[in-house]
Parts: structure tokens; sequence; C-alpha cells
């Protein structure tokens, strides 16, 4: 019985573990204008999913800003924002 504990107990914390990392949609997944040296501005997003996780760099460049149209071709649900933004 306390084998089965304490095997339920790894196999939560490894879940909370592995859905607790950031992971972030694929940079090719966004055209993206350099702003200055070091940020990036999004100007649109090719990728299809519905919900969207903004990566904080792009091409080694901090996300700084989000260009006014970058989701005008999308039916999004939700998009998760990084707080360089």
């Amino acid at each position: 019985m306390k084998k089965m504990i304490v095997v339920l107990l790894i196999t939560i914390v490894s879940m909370v573990i592995f859905y607790g990392c950031e992971s972030y949609d694929d940079e090719s997944n966004f055209i993206a204008e350099p702003i200055d040296g070091s940020s990036v501005k999004i100007t649109e997003y090719i990728g299809s999913s519905w919900t969207v996780r903004i990566p904080p760099r792009i091409r080694g460049m901090t996300v700084t800003e989000i260009g006014r149209l970058a989701f005008e071709k999308c039916q999004l649900v939700s998009v998760t924002i990084p707080s360089s933004l």
C-alpha cells in the first residue's frame, strides 16, 4: 500500500512539473520586424492554432510590441502574452 502511495505521489509531482513548464509557440509562427538591435515587433501570426503563447524572444531579440493587425486573419480563443510586452 505504501509503495502505491509513493508511486502515485511521484506521478502527481511529475505531472505538475511537466504541465507547469512554460512552452511557447514556435517563433516561425510569427512574422516580426526589428525595432532596434535588441527588440522586435510582431506584425503577423501565421500559425494555425486557436490558442497562442507568444514567445518572449524571436530571433534572439525581446518581443516588445504587437502590431495592431497582427492577429487580424486569425480566429483565436486565447493569447498568452509574455511579461516583456
